[in-house]
């Protein structure tokens, strides 16, 4: 089986089983919405990001370094899994503990801080999942995190309908999710010790120190990005209150659970991309290109519905009281193709060991993104941030890119890309044609329809890809799917 082949295998088990997810997930935010308002919308939101802020001190790196390691068979499984779930558990409470007292410190209302207190504990429950889930991952047995993630975010919908029908308001939204993410702790660990490894929890001071230092590059980089990701939240909310939070907050959840898509390729790219760079490191840029080109495919066709359908699709989704988020989620869609292509660099210069050039990018992506933020948020509110969004994703995708060519020495963007937005341009022009006359509905699957056929039209979809994907199916029907 051809690397391509193989992240195609392990893609489609996520990309299969988030579809369902996400899907259970977009009805969630459309309770959600009707639940809370905008303004309790915005309160998740920033309950949600703060926590995310800290969490990054809980995480350091240390997933990452699970995975290359364990792909690469750098350490005995058993010795750095159990070295990593003991660390990360200290670490979590540490963090709890100065999210908590940072609440105290910043002067947030005791409303506030509770919220922070419930939906920290998610966020924290969730990442903490991730670390197992690494370990799935780096093993390419991809179908144990994609049944739990369904249960999980089933027993999440539950809930919220029990909520919704019970007029519940954010409390009960919060202990929703930790309930849930409970169940997600457990569920991972049944798996973790039945198919893989039984970790035990051990004071390993030294293992902890050198865990430490292989993960700290990674550790930068995921404080830096996750400041790049959360931090226009924060500053909305500082700036301009809770509501216009919610307004900016609902369509970059959408966005956001999109990301379901590039995360899919990714974490089934990173083991082939770790493994293949140590034996075979000819063969990496053609899955890494391949994957690009898929992502930017489906990101455009994706953005360009987007920003032309957006009011309508946000009226179906969150209801006519996030009206102010339309012109915001037109925007905010095309830095969706960024943060695909961004999946994608990330996930190659870790297995390809670029660290010291993902800080340089990161670091550079954080100023850029703080800078004008603080410049744009208190004169254009929502409207600005979703343009520094923008440009911080190209710009983190363009470096990235960069670094990657400059290692491997081959050339990753190809003329396709062009064809893309090209065909995009046509696919837009459509459905704002179509859009009044025929309904949004109708212009929508229009422009799908000419997307694509433009796509092979323009010679974007060739015919390897098409051959690549009938021997997938063929594969999976002859075997590997059984």
């Amino acid at each position: 089986m051809t690397t391509t082949q193989r992240v195609l295998r392990n893609a489609s088990l996520l990309g299969a089983s988030q579809v369902l997810t996400k899907s259970i997930v977009f009805v969630s935010y459309m309770i959600l919405a009707r639940l809370l308002g905008d303004l309790g919308f915005g309160e998740m939101s920033f309950g949600l990001s703060y926590g995310a802020l800290f969490t990054v001190l809980a995480s350091m790196g240390i997933e990452t370094t699970v995975i290359r390691d364990i792909a690469q068979q750098r350490h005995p499984v058993q010795l750095l899994v159990s070295r990593a779930v003991t660390l990360r558990l200290l670490l979590t409470v540490i963090a709890f503990v100065i999210a908590i007292a940072g609440s105290f410190i910043f002067g947030y209302s005791s409303h506030l801080r509770i919220v922070i207190f419930l939906f920290g504990v998610a966020v924290m429950q969730d990442a903490y999942a991730r670390l197992l889930f690494g370990v799935f991952r780096a093993q390419q047995q991809m179908q144990y995190e994609a049944v739990i993630n369904l249960v999980n975010k089933g027993a999440v919908l539950a809930g919220l309908v029990l909520a919704l029908a019970l007029h519940a308001g954010i409390y009960a939204v919060g202990i929703t999710y930790i309930a849930a993410n409970s169940v997600l702790l457990l569920l991972a660990f049944i798996v973790l010790k039945r198919r893989f490894v039984v970790p035990t929890l051990r004071w390993d001071v030294p293992g902890w120190r050198s865990l430490l230092r292989e993960s700290f590059p990674f550790a930068t980089i995921v404080v830096l990005g996750t400041i790049s990701f959360r931090i226009d939240t924060v500053m909305l909310e500082a700036m301009k209150g809770a509501v216009v939070v919610g307004w900016y907050g609902a369509p970059y959840r959408i966005i956001e659970m999109l990301g379901f898509i590039p995360d899919a390729v990714g974490s089934a790219l990173m083991p082939a991309v770790a493994s293949l760079y140590v034996n075979e490191r000819w063969k990496v840029a053609g899955g890494v290109r391949q994957s690009i080109r898929f992502l930017v495919f489906i990101g455009i066709g994706l953005a360009a519905g987007g920003c032309m359908l957006s009011g309508e699709l946000l009226g179906l989704a969150l209801g006519p009281g996030f009206a102010p988020s339309a012109p915001a989620f037109q925007i905010l869609v095309w830095a969706m193709v960024f943060i695909f292509v961004e999946f994608i660099t990330i996930t190659t210069m870790t297995a390809i060991h670029l660290q010291n050039q993902l800080i340089l990018l990161s670091a550079v992506g954080v100023a850029v993104n703080v800078s004008l933020n603080f410049l744009l948020i208190p004169r254009y509110s929502l409207m600005g941030a979703s343009v520094v969004t923008v440009i911080t994703e190209a710009l983190n995708a363009g470096l990235g890119l960069y670094f990657i060519c400059r290692s491997l020495r081959e050339r990753l963007v190809s003329r396709d890309l062009l064809v893309y937005v090209a065909a995009g341009g046509v696919a837009c022009a459509v459905m704002y044609w179509l859009k009044a006359p025929a309904g949004w509905v109708a212009a929508g699957a229009a422009g799908a329809a000419v997307y694509a056929a433009a796509a092979f039209l323009l010679r974007g979809i060739r015919d390897e890809d098409v051959a690549v994907l009938k021997q997938f199916v063929k594969r999976r029907d002859g075997g590997v799917a059984k």
